[in-house]
């Protein structure tokens, strides 16, 4: 027979290991159900009455259904789940700690801030050559041609097109000013410009006979009341290329320098309704009326007002059935007579306009002067300044 104190003490160890066993088990379950079981623990008060206790629960373990007596794993599975989910906590914190980062750094402030909230009218002009009406209609008539992107809106790459027309500056400057980089510029440039131009260049037409008779101003009407078209070629300087062969083609002997050349026709009523392809400064305005296409549109009756650079194409204007109506020209030391004084008056009272045509254009500093890079898109250019500028007042009082 064993020793009371002995059997008294293995009971003991017996009886904590247990207690270790369900304090480990009773990690998964609820607090509630963790207080109910110590407060039966106490109340047995007794070695017999924890047996007991012990024996009624393996019995009424047995008696549960399987699914339930799956229920403490699951538990167990819960709280080993817990690990990872404080892990993305982590993640979720340090990413949300990131954006906070970023929303706190300084942006690059943009240098060209276009908008109605931020600049005049008088300082969208200054920049851009045109209004903010005319920003907005412009934008509505392309529609989603020029999408949004991540960097730029439609609105600024329409804009970035205009103030790269209006002051000339670099594409370099013009990154700076949008905050992009310098190939995101040149491309948005590119494209956008491409897409303005497939949508407006029919819009710089050739006026129809009997538009032109309707429109025709008071100036026009005592003078030359046929008058059709009124053209002269005009120069813009550029930079001097290296090959051989553009540097004879580009150079131009009137100006002294090397020029891109091109020929502008204005209705009576002061629109652009002509323009031939650039050319080089060396191209004649003979060579360059002939090459334009102009003469393929003249009409039996037509008077073509011209300056004295046009002598060469009387014959072909007049095998059309058109009159080509310029300044008389001198011969030697012949003065003119009264007659030709008064209608060389009367020819440079009406021609101005097309001067003042061009002086309009012009007013866009790209025409000032014309890096090499950009003589791909000088076209293009050419076309858009004439559309903006028939979109101004009139130019002539009607």
């Amino acid at each position: 027979m064993a020793h009371p104190l002995t059997s008294l003490d293995s009971h003991r160890h017996d009886r904590a290991m247990r207690r270790r066993e369900r304090s480990a088990a009773a990690a998964a379950v609820p607090d509630e159900t963790r207080e109910e079981e110590e407060d039966e623990e106490h109340g047995a008060g007794g070695e017999d009455a924890h047996g007991a206790r012990e024996e009624d629960d393996d019995e009424n373990f047995e008696d549960v259904p399987p699914a339930q007596q799956g229920e403490p794993q699951a538990s167990k599975n819960a709280a080993i789940q817990v690990v990872p989910a404080t892990k993305n906590k982590g993640n979720q914190a340090k990413v949300s700690k990131r954006s906070r980062k970023q929303q706190t750094e300084k942006k690059p402030s943009r240098v060209c801030n276009l908008q109605r909230e931020t600049c005049s009218e008088a300082q969208v002009i200054a920049f851009t050559g045109v209004s903010f009406k005319f920003l907005e209609l412009l934008s509505l008539r392309l529609g989603s041609k020029v999408k949004d992107s991540y960097k730029l809106s439609r609105q600024d790459k329409i804009q970035l097109v205009f103030v790269k027309l209006k002051l000339n500056v670099s594409f370099r400057v013009l990154s700076a000013m949008f905050s992009v980089s310098l190939s995101h510029t040149t491309t948005t440039f590119a494209r956008t410009l491409d897409i303005i131009f497939q949508d407006i260049k029919d819009l710089v037409c050739w006026f129809s006979k009997k538009r032109v008779q309707k429109r025709m101003p008071a100036c026009f009407k005592g003078l030359f009341p046929h008058a059709r078209v009124i053209v002269d070629a005009t120069e813009v300087p550029c930079e001097k290329p290296s090959s051989k062969r553009m540097d004879i083609q580009l150079y131009s002997h009137y100006k002294g320098r090397h020029t891109v050349k091109f020929l502008v026709g204005i209705a009576p009523s002061g629109e652009i309704t002509f323009l031939s392809k650039a050319s080089g400064g060396r191209t004649t305005d003979t060579e360059l009326t002939v090459k334009s296409g102009l003469l393929q549109l003249i009409e039996p009756g037509d008077v073509i007002l011209a300056d004295k650079g046009f002598p060469r194409i009387e014959t072909d204007v007049n095998v059309r059935g058109g009159i080509l109506v310029m300044p008389p020209l001198a011969s030697g030391e012949r003065q003119f007579s009264s007659t030709e004084n008064e209608q060389g008056f009367q020819c440079a009272t009406v021609r101005i306009h097309v001067e003042r045509a061009i002086r309009r254009m012009k007013q866009f500093k790209i025409l000032h002067f014309l890096p090499i890079h950009m003589f791909q898109y000088v076209d293009k250019i050419l076309v858009l300044i004439a559309f903006v500028c028939n979109c101004y007042n009139d130019l002539i009082k009607q």
